[in-house]
């Protein structure tokens, strides 16, 4: 069990609501850690319930598949709007 508590150390970060872009650098993050971040949740349903929510939403195999699609579309789309504001 304790394979899975091993991070990267990545701390995960705020949406910050000025732009949707702003959502890649959380998304990576969670990206990394989403092994990590699914245990730790799981062992805290019993604890908490506001994470039952957020864990079947984690666990939502939309969510799982479509996420990493979307990341690289983002990627591509921040490096024109930094190009685009040089």
């Amino acid at each position: 069990m304790l394979e899975h508590w091993k991070t990267k150390g990545l701390k995960l970060l705020h949406n910050i609501k000025t732009s949707w872009i702003s959502i890649l650098s959380p998304l990576k993050c969670m990206l990394g850690e989403y092994k990590s971040l699914i245990v730790k949740m799981h062992m805290d349903v019993p604890k908490k319930k506001l994470v039952i929510e957020s864990l079947d939403m984690l666990c939502n195999m939309e969510l799982v598949f479509g996420l990493p699609c979307i990341y690289p579309m983002l990627e591509v789309v921040h490096m024109l709007i930094k190009h685009a504001q040089r």
